[in-house]
């Protein structure tokens, strides 16, 4: 008998597998392949279940999974929001609105949307330039990193925002089954030119 017929039969019996004890985790780097430091990075159907990046970017947490579900990880990193952001960066924007020297990498373009308002514009300019001069000291009421699952894939590179804010770009699924590494890349609100420190 297959392993498809063999769970077929034990579910005809109402019978429910055992949950496995888990241990999973990954790596956390900067599109430059640093490592990040302090990430968290947690099962969202498992409130609590939760490891931290260490400062070699790498992570795990163990928990009680069922074998046979699919079960989603999310990353989040607060703080450290000046990180990485210079007038080089409002220049290298600037130009991709001017349209002198377009960005063509999608983790660009998203750090480019300080405002979170899925477009790139000289608001977002006005955002960073703030942060530049120390007017403000964090940006409002969002997550100052953005963190991407590392195999994926953009479906639509040049207009990303949609993928990341409310898609699968900012997830990790797997399987207690799968035993592949979950590992994740950093993207730092403002910082195009990925300069940022990841161990802050």
């Amino acid at each position: 008998a297959t392993i498809a017929a063999v769970d077929a039969a034990i579910a005809a019996t109402g019978a429910i597998r055992p949950l496995v004890n888990f241990t999973g985790g990954g790596s956390i780097n900067t599109p430059q392949g640093d490592a990040i430091n302090g990430v968290t990075v947690g099962v969202s159907e498992l409130p609590g279940t939760t490891g931290t990046s260490n400062t070699s970017g790498q992570y795990s947490f163990n928990a009680q999974l069922a074998p046979d579900e699919q079960y989603t990880l999310q990353a989040f990193k607060a703080g450290g929001d000046r990180n990485g952001v210079s007038t080089h960066d409002l220049l290298l924007i600037s130009r991709h609105i001017l349209g002198v020297a377009a960005f063509d990498n999608p983790l660009q373009i998203i750090a480019s949307d300080a405002n979170r308002d899925t477009k790139i514009t000289t608001l977002d300019l006005i955002f960073l330039r703030r942060l530049i001069l120390g007017i403000d000291t964090e940006f409002n009421d969002q997550e100052s990193w953005i963190f991407i699952n590392s195999g994926y894939q953009f479906q639509n590179p040049g207009d990303p925002f949609h993928e990341v804010y409310s898609g699968d770009a900012g997830k990790v699924f797997f399987s207690p089954l799968d035993g592949a590494p979950l590992n994740w890349v950093g993207i730092k609100v403002g910082d195009v030119n990925d300069s940022a420190d990841g161990s802050q």
